[in-house]
């Protein structure tokens, strides 16, 4: 199933998440299907959009 939002978590000691369309191929790390209040939520606590897909309203 698709998702329009992916969670990319931190690995390797870094702590951002990272907020990806769920079309996006510039993930490294271990992602995970998130919903809109989800992925506003981790904005909020200082996740950051991806600089390569820029997920749109965000």
């Amino acid at each position: 199933m698709f998702s329009a939002w992916l969670l990319e978590e931190p690995v390797g000691g870094g702590d951002v998440v990272v907020v990806h369309r769920g079309d996006c191929a510039a993930p490294r790390g271990v992602t995970r299907p998130a919903a809109g209040e989800e992925v506003r939520q981790a904005l909020a606590d200082g996740a950051m959009v991806c600089p390569v897909c820029r997920p749109p309203g965000l």
